[in-house]
């Protein structure tokens, strides 16, 4: 409600800067907040296990794609009607009605809600990993005091914010970075989209894997195509870099996104993961936020965005190293020797 919200009142009542602020920072934030991303990938974690990776990465590509399309789609509807800008809100206004039906009609939090279980059937406890080459899956939930004392979850929440502060450096920064520099302005506009578009790559390719060996791989990866793609609009000084640059970023964050939400439930459980997130979100957004604000700040006082990249590749580059070294918890360590003791005997 709140989300559909924010539509009505910008094409209605909007006309001042003020007034922006308030609907499309604060309502739209709080919005997003309780109907985004973090309620469909908690849904998600409930409804599959087997499969978990893949059915994260059609729903947040389902997302991606909106995202790409919502662009060309709007523009050309403000274009039609003689650049009424208002028009555009009233078809989000329409459009969030339909969603918000049907989230109300046909969404259900967890299938013990209606009587069934994830996959629709019993989880084989033999797929259990047992090996390199398979996946780890908690069946249960870790409690939340020992997941707090475990390492590995702030070495997540750490790299999902270094993620997220480099990734907006590049969304509010890159293009105006790339202009300065030299770049083309048809190469430097056209990154941005490239990168958004290269993105729904990403979170494909880590559905498609997610399943068959362990996120922790498939986000590391992606932490290092990041940093790879950062140096790339860093250093660029053509055509050529600036396209790697949107490669690097657009698929690392791709995989990055669907990977470290498998691996964080894969690790801890459905019900442990969205406790994790209740304190991981508001970490990882607000480095999230001060990004591009450090990045303008940094800008505006040297008149360069070298320190503002530097310290995204530094950030990148811890959250890769924490990623990398948070192999299994403690308590899938314990169940692998306790099943290796009765196969044993």
């Amino acid at each position: 409600s709140l989300h559909d919200a924010l539509p009505i009142l910008m094409g209605i009542k909007v006309s001042t800067p003020a007034g922006y602020i308030v609907c499309f920072g604060v309502i739209c934030g709080y919005g997003l907040g309780f109907g985004g991303a973090f309620a469909i990938q908690s849904g998600t974690n409930y409804w599959f296990r087997e499969k978990r990776a893949l059915a994260i990465s059609v729903t947040l590509t389902g997302s991606g794609v909106g995202g790409f399309a919502a662009g060309h789609i709007f523009g050309s509807i403000v274009a039609e009607s003689g650049s009424a800008w208002r028009t555009g809100w009233f078809v989000v206004v329409i459009t969030c009605i339909i969603t918000m039906a049907v989230a109300f009609l046909f969404i259900v939090n967890k299938p013990e809600d209606i009587g069934q279980i994830p996959d629709g059937k019993e989880f084989d406890a033999s797929k259990q990993k047992t090996s390199f080459s398979k996946v780890y899956k908690q069946l249960g939930n870790v409690p939340m005091d020992v997941v707090k004392k475990d390492y590995r979850v702030w070495f997540m929440v750490f790299a999902l914010g270094a993620l997220r502060f480099a990734y907006n450096i590049c969304v509010g920064h890159a293009t105006i970075h790339l202009l300065d520099v030299g770049i083309a302005p048809a190469v430097a506009t056209s990154a941005i989209g490239s990168m958004t578009l290269l993105g729904i790559i990403g979170r494909i390719g880590a559905g498609a894997l997610g399943d068959k060996i362990e996120p922790r791989w498939i986000w590391s990866a992606g932490m290092l195509l990041t940093l790879i793609g950062l140096y790339c609009l860093w250093k660029a000084d053509g055509a050529a870099m600036t396209y790697m640059y949107a490669a690097g970023v657009g698929i690392g964050f791709g995989l990055c996104y669907v990977a470290s939400t498998a691996m964080i439930a894969n690790y801890y459980g459905a019900d442990a993961y969205t406790s994790i997130m209740s304190f991981g979100i508001p970490i990882q957004h607000t480095l999230g936020a001060l990004g591009p604000l450090y990045a303008g700040l940094i800008m505006d006082r040297t008149g360069s965005y070298n320190i503002a990249f530097l310290t995204g590749f530094v950030f990148l580059a811890i959250g890769f190293a924490g990623v990398l070294a948070s192999g299994l918890p403690k308590i899938a360590e314990d169940a692998y020797a306790e099943k290796e003791n009765i196969n044993g005997q």
